[in-house]
């Protein structure tokens, strides 16, 4: 088959390899991958493999490197698109190495700092890493550099895709892109100046100003982020949103409830969101019913726990709680189309604080939620891009009224009482949000680079 180009996409997490503290921001580019491929290109993704992270010695390196391509070259040389998982090494430099003896592994993959005294070692790893070349993704690239090495002198890349976050990704895009003479584009799964505020914000302005200096554009996931980006770098701002698998979704059937289940999965932040009104709604709509034994607040989530103490704080019992880990992609998609009603989590304006934050953000489960095709509550509202979405397209409720969220969980929970489907209102122009329509947007993208390489060529 002759594909129409060869697309590099450098992944720090990518599915199926990623920590479950990354799901929907690891499907991305395996989404892109595999659409991409379906639409007549060869699409390469380099990622890290979360059960190989900080496992490699400096001295295995090129052995190691050598025995993967050689592993995975009949792969990359007849699949149309693939998934190469590779390790990292232990730590890489010595602001890597006190950064890596200064934290732990957390829940989902995460890392988490250790106690006094560590905590000063690790403030100043990381400040000294983020300024100088990158995050805790940065003992990723030595392996990534040997091994794509290889590819480059066997096939012939004519676009580079450096994902973000974290940082390794558009490292190695605009290395590899000065190194070979590829064009290449930033595609940020959130603002990259989102975590840094201050002087340090500021400094750190200039870092990312010169490692995307040879791009050609970037992407981001939401219009207002995107306009900020292309006042930030100068280039050509484009914005594709996360969507959702519409094929994966229609093969996987709903969970049947045996009770009227208001369900939430996966992460929330205290930082920018407030899940109270959530569960104040939950637990007055309870109260007005009498406490029916035939509802219940579900989640499944690595914030197990901390769910828990919040329902409770909220008035809510462990008898209308159904409460559990993480669980696989395919059961979480069962239980989302099974559920009565979905709970959303928007920015609200009393968090909104800092320039990225103001007007709101897409959360990546929104695009899901669409695909299960049940109503979404989201309360409080963020008067801005989440609040315009869901009203747009009818998808449920969006309010910062109690007595508003009550009523609709009222009505939804007559409707599962008589057993009259709950959907959300309208299916039209939500084929927009699919990760096949996505696939295009980036394709058309692709095309305009290559083109444009070529015609000064």
């Amino acid at each position: 088959m002759k594909h129409k180009g060869t697309v590099l996409i450098l992944a720090y997490e990518c599915y199926p390899y990623n920590r479950t503290g990354s799901a929907i921001g690891a499907q991305r580019p395996y989404q892109f991958a595999k659409n991409l491929s379906e639409l007549g290109w060869k699409v390469i993704v380099l990622c890290c493999d979360q059960e190989k992270r900080r496992t490699l010695s400096k001295e295995k390196l090129e052995s190691v490197s050598i025995e993967l391509y050689q592993a995975y070259q009949e792969r990359i040389n007849k699949e149309d698109f693939c998934i190469l998982p590779l390790p990292s090494l232990s730590s890489h430099g010595w602001a890597d190495y006190l950064w890596s003896v200064s934290v732990t592994k957390g829940p989902g993959g995460t890392y988490k700092g250790k106690g006094f005294p560590y905590s000063l070692i690790r403030k100043f790893a990381t400040l000294y890493n983020q300024l100088v070349h990158g995050d805790y993704s940065w003992s990723w690239t030595p392996v990534v550099e040997s091994f794509a090495h290889q590819i480059f002198k066997q096939h012939k890349v004519d676009v580079i895709v450096g994902e973000h976050s974290p940082d390794a990704g558009i490292l190695l895009a605009s290395k590899f892109s000065q190194q070979y003479a590829i064009p290449w584009i930033a595609d940020f799964r959130d603002p990259i100046l989102w975590p840094f505020k201050g002087a340090f914000g500021f400094v750190y302005k200039q870092v990312v100003k010169r490692i995307l200096r040879s791009a050609e554009a970037t992407i981001n996931v939401n219009p207002y982020w995107s306009e900020l980006d292309q006042q930030l770098f100068g280039k050509p701002a484009y914005t594709i949103v996360n969507g959702y698998d519409k094929i994966f979704f229609d093969q996987v059937p709903a969970h049947q409830f045996p009770f009227f289940a208001v369900s939430y999965f996966g992460s929330f932040s205290d930082e920018f969101q407030d899940i109270k009104p959530s569960l104040a709604t939950f637990a007055e709509f309870l109260k007005r019913n009498y406490y029916p034994t035939n509802a219940r607040l579900f989640y499944r989530g690595l914030q197990q726990q901390e769910f828990i103490f919040k329902c409770q704080a909220a008035g809510i019992s462990i008898d209308h709680l159904d409460v559990d880990g993480f669980v696989k992609r395919e059961e979480t998609v069962a239980f989302m189309k099974g559920s009565a009603v979905l709970l959303l989590y928007a920015i609200p304006s009393y968090k909104a604080k800092g320039l990225y934050k103001k007007k709101g953000f897409y959360p990546g489960k929104v695009f899901e939620y669409i695909g299960a095709g049940k109503p979404v509550l989201c309360i409080p509202t963020d008067h801005g891009l989440l609040e315009l979405l869901v009203q747009s397209h009818k998808l449920g409720m969006v309010t910062s009224s109690l007595e508003e969220a009550v009523v609709f969980m009222q009505q939804k929970y007559e409707r599962w009482n008589k057993k009259t489907e709950t959907k959300s209102s309208s299916q039209e122009g939500l084929e927009d949000y699919t990760r096949q329509k996505q696939a295009l947007e980036l394709e058309t993208i692709l095309m305009k680079i290559i083109h444009a390489r070529d015609a000064v060529s």
